[in-house]
């Protein structure tokens, strides 16, 4: 992570990295088919410390209301964290691109991200929060799509193409303000 983090993926090798770790390039290759599988990796990682227990966490604390709950996990999930935001984006895109091969490294069934926001949802059309027209995993769908997508876009994309400094986009407004438009479908009316 470290060499993707000063380089970049694509100029990122692998053989820089196994020397490093003092592995061979076979041992690479037995965990990680591809170079970015490190970058799925890091995401399941997250995922399987961060996420889910801030989910648990969430749906036990009954005086938070549903909107608190989701946007609490989207920044959690969305936040560059310790990883420049460069490499998140990229850690980002890999999630997307590579659902399939995500949710198996993960071992946790198909579109874990989508049932993860439905747990919560589902909480919340229990206490009358969220509307009951539609089941939580399509209004789960439409938030994950909606708020990922559009932070992706603007905060990451503005990122790359405008070398902004990180430091000028409050990232939690961001996504509080993009959540906020896609939570109006999904809130009981």
């Amino acid at each position: 992570m470290r060499h993707f983090a000063d380089k970049g993926v694509a100029a990122t090798r692998v053989e820089d990295v196994v020397a490093e770790a003092g592995v061979a390039w076979g041992t690479f290759y037995r965990y990680f088919p591809r170079k970015e599988d490190v970058l799925l990796e890091a995401a399941v990682i997250q995922f399987r410390a961060q996420l889910l227990p801030l989910v648990e966490s969430d749906l036990g604390d009954h005086r938070r209301s549903t909107y608190d709950k989701t946007l609490h996990l989207f920044i959690a999930m969305l936040e560059p964290g310790p990883a420049p935001p460069r490499l998140r984006a990229e850690i980002l895109e890999q999630v997307i691109e590579h659902r399939e091969r995500f949710a198996a490294m993960l071992g946790a069934g198909e579109q874990p991200l989508v049932m993860l926001v439905a747990r919560v949802l589902t909480q919340g059309q229990e206490r009358g929060e969220i509307r009951t027209d539609l089941d939580a995993l399509t209004l789960a769908g439409t938030l994950l799509v909606g708020t990922v997508f559009a932070t992706i876009y603007s905060y990451y994309g503005a990122l790359r193409r405008l070398r902004t400094p990180e430091s000028a986009v409050d990232f939690d407004r961001l996504v509080e303000r993009v959540y906020g438009i896609i939570w109006r479908g999904v809130e009981a009316r």
